[in-house]
């Protein structure tokens, strides 16, 4: 029996069930890029600490931050700014500082879609590029997998999170509203991308929007 309904009226692509979504063509993710960053990243030492430099910064779409160059964090606090923020500058860091940089911690993130069996593509950690791409099967996999590590599922569903004084709000109206009860959820938007969303419930359905106008209208929709 099919649990869940996809549509195409409002979006690219949007769906809500419990079963993995049909395979489909790979489409720009926008910052649900930073789910799979947030996976790779995860497997290394986080309490590491990392100066934040202009190599950090946003040479693609220009997109600022309150991380400050000479800025030194951990890695973890990174990860948490990555999914509670989606604070770009976070993402760039922590490809930076992998073992052999940035271009080895793509390498890392399109294998570990491989292993995944997800078809997906990345070349940036932040999502920034229209060639981070996946299919909405891609994005149910990927998400599951940030799902199954708990630390990273509760970091993407914080309302906030800090450095010092300065806050990050979650990028997402319903965690910053308390509206619905997630397990783990992700936002994106750039031009080419659209408006994105994947959400994991409690009750175990996925909601993933990838190419809409307005994801928070695509997703009462489909809530309804």
């Amino acid at each position: 029996m099919l649990l869940g309904c996809s549509f195409a009226q409002a979006a690219a692509t949007s769906y809500i069930g419990l079963e993995l979504p049909a395979e489909g063509p790979r489409v720009p993710i926008a910052s649900l890029t930073k789910m799979m960053t947030a996976i790779v990243a995860s497997r290394q030492d986080l309490s590491e600490a990392v100066e934040v430099t202009k190599a950090d910064f946003d040479t693609i779409k220009g997109t600022r931050s309150k991380l400050m160059p000479g800025l030194v964090v951990s890695k973890n606090k990174l990860l948490e700014l990555a999914l509670v923020g989606s604070d770009n500058r976070a993402a760039f860091a922590l490809a930076r500082s992998w073992p052999g940089g940035r271009e080895k911690f793509i390498e890392a993130m399109n294998e570990e879609a491989d292993r995944l069996g997800a078809n997906a593509r990345f070349t940036d950690s932040a999502g920034l590029g229209a060639t981070n791409e996946a299919s909405s099967r891609a994005v149910a996999v990927i998400g599951r997998e940030l799902a199954s590590n708990k630390k990273l599922a509760a970091f993407s569903v914080e309302q906030r999170a800090n450095v010092g004084r300065a806050l990050w709000n979650n990028t997402n109206m319903y965690v910053r509203t308390n509206t619905l009860s997630l397990e783990a959820q992700k936002t994106g938007f750039t031009n080419e991308a659209g408006s994105c969303l994947y959400m994991l419930l409690k009750d175990g359905k996925q909601l993933i929007i990838l190419g809409a106008k307005n994801k928070y209208a695509e997703a009462k929709r489909l809530l309804k």
